[in-house]
Order: C-alpha cells, then structure tokens, then sequence
C-alpha cells in the first residue's frame, strides 16, 4: 500500500507540474506563492508550508529550500530524538541562482539577486546581491542594476 501511495503522489506531482506549471506544484505541497513567480523546482521538502514566496520571484533549477536540520537526529535526550525546523521566506523581486541552498530559518529581502551555487545561512537584507558559500554581500541591488541596464540586451534570444 505504501508502494502505491508513493506511485500515486509522483504521477499526481507530474500531471500538475505538466499541466499547470511549477507554481501550481508547490501551492499544491502547500508553499505560500506570491503573484508572478518563476519556479523551476519540483521537491519542496518535508515542511513546504514553511516556505514563504513573495512576488516577481524566479527560483532557477536545482535549488534547495531546507527547512529542517537532520543533523539534531544524532543528539538525543531521554531516549528521543532532537528535532530543528525553521521557516524561509523570500521577499518580492528576487532571483535565486542555480543549485543555491538556502538553510532554515533564512529570510531574503526585497530586491535581491542570490547567485548561482551560494549557500545562504543567515538572512539577507533588502536591495543586495550576495553570492558564496557562505553567502556575503557583494554590492547592492542598485549597483547590479546600473551594470545590468548597461550590458544587458533589449532582445530576446
């Protein structure tokens, strides 16, 4: 039974992110989404409604939201087992790199780029761009900016 409940949960997870898109599958798992997202990622964990979404958002491929620590299962008290979760939440004009980890209890401003590979272990302040592991401040939100107006292309490929 517990084979075919497994079986069932990824054709109904694939069916939704077929037909409906990424967002669709993680308000699905109970992620809080925003408005105007872009989400490439199909596993949100075991506490998905510890995940807050803002709007305008794009998450790239790869990235990890961990909202539980699984090394407190080693520490023990009284026989039973120590338990570490905590919540994350990205604020609204955000972009997430490619395989970024974010870590429980991370929340992310507004106006922030996180660049690809970082892993973000304490929370970022609005209008920055951090990139790294751990992840640092690198410049602000304005300075990308100014840089992305001049280099970047009014065409799409």
């Amino acid at each position: 039974m517990k084979i075919l409940n497994v079986v069932w949960n990824l054709i109904k997870d694939n069916v939704i992110r077929i037909f409906f898109g990424y967002v669709a599958l993680a308000r699905s798992k109970g992620v809080s989404v925003g408005e105007n997202c872009r989400l490439y990622i199909k596993y949100w964990g075991t506490e998905p409604h510890l995940i807050k979404i803002g709007n305008g958002v794009t998450i790239a491929r790869g990235v990890e939201l961990l909202t539980h620590d699984g090394s407190y299962g080693l520490v023990s008290s009284n026989g039973k087992r120590k338990y570490y979760y905590g919540s994350i939440t990205i604020g609204d004009n955000v972009f997430i790199g490619v395989n970024t980890v974010i870590l429980p209890n991370v929340d992310i401003g507004n106006n922030v780029i996180v660049g690809a590979g970082s892993v973000v272990t304490k929370p970022v302040p609005d209008n920055s761009v951090v990139i790294g592991s751990p992840a640092k401040v690198i410049k602000s939100f304005e300075e990308f900016s100014s840089l992305a107006l001049k280099r970047g292309s009014d065409e799409q490929m």
